[in-house]
């Protein structure tokens, strides 16, 4: 569903209810003709203007979270993995286990190969240690 058609659907239950109080205004005459054409146009005027602002926010799906979003993404071991350290994949810093036991050493270039709960498990690659084209949105 497009951002337009979802910021649309958001906005039909407050154009429904500045309707109604219109309407009672009107039919007590508290509000005449032109008034009440005025009001529900700006309110409808005021939801063109604040497309911009929200509709950005409706573009996408939630992110991903957690760590098996990682999975096959770079990054660099932060500090010595022998048992668990820590490792850095796209600016966030996860705690991670070697993927074979292997001792990696800090500063390493490392793949995420799996996780378990909140613990990545990594293996030692050669290049850089930039995320992979696997795991790039």
């Amino acid at each position: 569903m497009s951002p337009l058609v979802r910021y649309s659907l958001l906005q039909i239950p407050g154009f429904v209810l500045v309707c109604l109080v219109v309407a009672l205004l009107y039919h007590h005459n508290w509000l005449e003709g032109r008034g009440a054409l005025l009001v529900v146009g700006l309110w409808v005027l005021k939801d063109i203007l604040l497309y911009p602002i929200y509709g950005p926010a409706l573009d996408n799906e939630l992110p991903a979270s957690g760590p098996g979003h990682l999975i096959g993404r770079r990054g660099t071991s932060r500090t010595a993995i022998n048992g668990r350290g820590l490792v850095e994949i796209g600016g966030e810093r996860w705690i991670a286990c070697s993927d074979d036991g292997a001792e990696i050493v800090a500063g390493t270039p490392v793949e995420v190969a799996g996780a378990e709960g909140m613990l990545l498990r990594v293996r030692a690659v050669s290049g850089p240690p930039g995320d992979s084209a696997r795991g790039q949105a």
